[in-house]
């Protein structure tokens, strides 16, 4: 963003124009995402400045400010740079994001009508998830959110999924140094979690026993990875009191069979730019 004195200099130059300076950063800020878009899932810094034509300093101080807006992400461990959920939300615009709900969709439909319960499919960001297509039951009572809705990935089925799939010192490095008690049943002993998750990676699958609302219990499972590599997990979510871990283990074969659903559906996805060659 500009200070007033800026904008004020912008508006003096003939077409409002950006200063050479500034022309010349965004360049190298579109070159950056373009190499990780790219040379991606993750890349090191000495990549990105040589790929991109600039020194190291210069790109690091890019890549920190793409961070600060949530363009780039950096990994916890090796930090290699990736690109971050904004570009994801920018290329929503441009189908990339209607594309992903059009694939899910479909699955999370049917595997709402055979289990009668809310599911759907989210993606991490960070220490956090992010969801990306729900399909919501008839039932009057149910397990409310939205499209687009956050959550800590400790406390819920599918973000503990795809933690289980880092290594511990990523998750470790990920998550706050204190794990917030959100409700009662909150894991917040660090040594818990990890032997929860070395559990779920080991039975493939995620139960969240009113950990994020206490009213609310789920199943979760991973589901491969979006065209463009992003890690993805299935879940059904209900109230609490008709949704004990039996009636959510009796949906787990109907979960898998989803998720192998999702699976074949991003494989068989056009590749990027694929589409536009045809």
């Amino acid at each position: 963003m500009y200070a007033d004195s800026e904008i004020r200099s912008l508006s003096a130059n003939e077409g409002g124009s950006l200063p050479k300076g500034r022309l010349s950063s965004l360049h190298h800020a579109l070159d950056i995402l373009e190499v990780l878009g790219e040379r991606g899932p993750e890349v090191s810094l000495s990549e990105v400045a040589a790929a991109a034509g600039i020194g190291k300093s210069g790109a690091h101080k890019i890549l920190q400010n793409l961070q600060s807006r949530g363009y780039v992400r950096q990994g916890a461990v090796g930090g290699r740079y990736s690109l971050g959920l904004a570009t994801w939300r920018l290329g929503a615009r441009c189908g990339d994001a209607a594309t992903l709900a059009a694939h899910a969709s479909p699955v999370l439909e049917r595997l709402t009508a055979a289990t009668a319960e809310t599911s759907h499919v989210v993606i991490r960001d960070a220490s956090e998830i992010v969801y990306l297509a729900r399909a919501e039951t008839q039932r009057a009572v149910k397990a409310y959110g939205n499209v687009g809705d956050r959550a800590p990935a400790q406390c819920v089925a599918t973000g503990k999924v795809l933690l289980a799939a880092l290594p511990w010192r990523a998750v470790d490095a990920l998550l706050p140094p204190l794990l917030p008690a959100i409700t009662p049943t909150s894991v917040t002993d660090r040594e818990l979690l990890r032997e929860e998750l070395r559990r779920v990676g080991t039975v493939g699958y995620a139960l969240n026993r009113g950990e994020w609302r206490a009213d609310v219990n789920g199943i979760a499972v991973l589901a491969g990875r979006t065209p463009s590599g992003v890690p993805i997990a299935i879940g059904i979510s209900a109230p609490a009191y008709r949704f004990p871990d039996e009636t959510a283990l009796s949906l787990l074969p109907r979960l898998t069979e989803a998720a192998e659903e999702l699976k074949a559906s991003w494989s068989s996805a056009p590749a990027r730019g694929e589409e536009q060659s045809a």
